[in-house]
């Protein structure tokens, strides 16, 4: 099967994820209703650049942009408050729900903490914990706030979620699907990419069974030059903004955009470059179906990448999940 016929077929899949993703959250945002949108994934890591892209998509069709934006390294809580006396607080999606990455949990629940008087929503997450100390202290932070909503994206996750925290708990897609098909922005030069985790979520893997000319890659680093590239895209857009661009907020947000749309750019590059994928990242498999590119899927070391494919992609073509290395290596998806 060739890439391009991949995004006709799953076009269907696609757009039925996004509509989940609008059904779901309608019920928790009232229209033109002020919003902040925290935890902006200031990090090489790809695939949270696409969550966050998905996240500002879904608000843009609303015609609606988050007053109030910051990451976890300069977090400037206090200033929320100012910015935004009422409305709903988004917690950025993504697979850091737990204690495998623990700033990420450290910040939201000081953010649940901090807020009991606002809506808050979690979008989607994968769920993980080691600790049960861990899970303790969360549950009694989410416990005390009467107005949390906690999306996640996978039935373990679900199950997990409702059987410790006191919260509406609510099913859905990942939040990169609101960016619906992607083209793909360069011709295949090369028959296999290994896309493969190399941080603590990694599987050990036998790569004595990888083939010799094949590719393997992380996409992990930043482009050196990205930054200075930045510049004068980014004094444009304040251009644009007129007079909003006094505010601090709008100009932060801004750099968010356009970093995040660097990093994602990065990645859709580096994926359109292989006929066909093996890897075990979530967002390989998501914008590798968005972008129509086969693949193959490896578990990380707790089975996000399964329990995710179960809930959402099992119908997609051209995308096959497996138990081995070696399993992957014999599909013939293209």
């Amino acid at each position: 099967m060739k890439s391009g016929l991949a995004v006709n077929l799953n076009q269907a899949l696609i757009e039925t994820l996004g509509n989940k993703i609008t059904e779901t959250l309608a019920p928790v945002l009232a229209l033109q209703q002020p919003f902040a949108l925290l935890d902006f994934p200031n990090h090489p890591n790809v695939g949270d650049s696409a969550i966050w892209l998905g996240e500002l998509a879904y608000f843009t069709r609303l015609q609606q942009r988050p007053c109030f934006v910051n990451q976890v390294r300069s977090a400037n809580l206090a200033a929320l408050r100012p910015s935004m006396p009422s409305g709903v607080i988004f917690l950025h999606g993504g697979g850091n729900f737990g204690d495998i990455w623990p700033a990420h949990q450290a910040f939201r629940e000081e953010v649940i903490s901090c807020f009991p008087d606002y809506k808050i929503v979690q979008l989607p997450q994968s769920i993980h914990f080691n600790d049960p100390a861990a899970i303790a202290r969360s549950a009694k932070v989410i416990e005390r706030h009467s107005d949390f909503t906690l999306l996640v994206r996978d039935l373990p996750s679900y199950d997990f979620a409702t059987k410790h925290y006191q919260c509406e708990v609510k099913l859905c897609p990942d939040m990169a699907f609101a960016l619906g098909s992607l083209v793909r922005p360069q011709l295949a030069r090369k028959e296999l990419l290994l896309l493969l985790r190399t941080d603590k979520e990694m599987v050990a893997l036998d790569r004595s069974v990888i083939p010799a000319d094949a590719e393997i890659a992380d996409w992990l680093a930043d482009d050196p030059a990205m930054r200075q590239q930045l510049v004068v895209p980014y004094f444009v857009a304040l251009m644009r903004l007129g007079i909003k661009a006094l505010n601090p907020n709008c100009r932060l947000a801004t750099r968010f955009d356009l970093l995040a749309q660097a990093r994602v750019q990065r990645g859709l590059k580096q994926l359109s470059a292989a006929e066909r994928i093996i890897t075990d990242r979530l967002h390989v498999h998501i914008l590798g179906l968005l972008l129509g590119i086969p693949h193959a899927l490896l578990d990380n070391n707790y089975g996000k990448l399964s329990r995710f494919h179960e809930a959402w992609t099992k119908e997609a073509v051209g995308v096959t999940c497996c138990s081995s290395l070696s399993q992957a290596l014999q599909q013939r998806l293209v």
